[in-house]
C-alpha cells in the first residue's frame, strides 16, 4: 500500500492579521518617554539594532518630550456658575368656591388665584369671631392657579363670615377672601 506523498505547505509570508502583541509596549514606551523613544523604536527597530535599510539614513530628529501629566490629566474645569432660585412670585388669592357652606360636615373648597406652589397651606382667618369648629383637614396643590381645600365645620362652628387665605412656609400670606358659614 502505498502511502500518499505529503506536499510541503506554502511558506508563510510575515503578513500582519490584527494588532501586534508589542502595541501596549509601544503605548507604554510612548506615554513614559515621549515621542523621542517613538522615533529610536523605529530606528532601531524591533532586534535592537539599526536596519539595513535606515543604515545609511541619517538619524531622525527628535521632537521635544512631552510630559506624563499633560498627557494623563485633563486640564481641570471651570467652577460651574451656580444661578440663585428665581424669587418666588408672591400667592395671589382672587375667590373662593363655594363662598357659602353649612355646617356640620366637610366641604371641598377651590381657591383660585396666582403664583401656588405646593408649600403653600390654606388658613382660616377670622373676622369678627374666632374660627373655632372650622379645621383645614387636607389640601391639594393642582396647579399654580388652583388649590383644593377639605375643611371641617363642627356642629357648634360659629355661623357668619370667615376669611382664608394662603401662607407660604415663610409666614407670607396672601390678601383673604371671605366666605360664609350657615346652619
Amino acid at each position: 500500500m502505498q502511502r500518499p506523498t505529503r506536499t510541503a505547505a506554502p511558506a508563510r509570508t510575515s503578513v500582519r492579521r490584527g494588532p501586534s502583541r508589542t502595541w501596549p509596549l509601544l503605548a507604554a514606551l510612548f506615554v513614559v518617554i515621549g515621542l523621542g523613544g517613538v522615533a529610536a523604536w523605529r530606528y532601531l527597530g524591533p532586534g535592537g539594532s539599526a536596519s539595513s535599510e535606515s543604515a545609511g539614513a541619517p538619524p531622525p530628529t527628535q521632537a521635544p518630550p512631552t510630559t506624563v501629566a499633560s498627557a494623563i490629566d485633563p486640564p481641570p474645569d471651570p467652577e460651574p456658575q451656580v444661578e440663585p432660585p428665581p424669587a418666588a412670585v408672591p400667592a395671589v388669592l382672587n375667590t373662593v368656591s363655594p363662598l357659602e357652606v353649612k355646617r356640620p360636615g366637610k366641604v371641598m373648597l377651590d381657591l383660585r388665584g396666582s403664583g401656588f406652589r405646593s408649600e403653600h397651606r390654606a388658613r382660616v382667618l377670622s373676622l369678627k369671631k374666632a374660627p373655632r369648629g372650622i379645621t383645614v383637614i387636607g389640601q391639594k396643590f393642582v396647579n399654580e392657579s388652583l388649590l383644593t381645600v377639605l375643611i371641617e365645620l363642627d356642629p357648634k362652628a360659629e355661623t357668619g363670615e370667615f376669611a382664608i387665605a394662603v401662607e407660604d412656609s415663610d409666614g407670607t400670606q396672601s390678601a383673604p377672601v371671605v366666605f360664609k358659614v350657615n346652619k
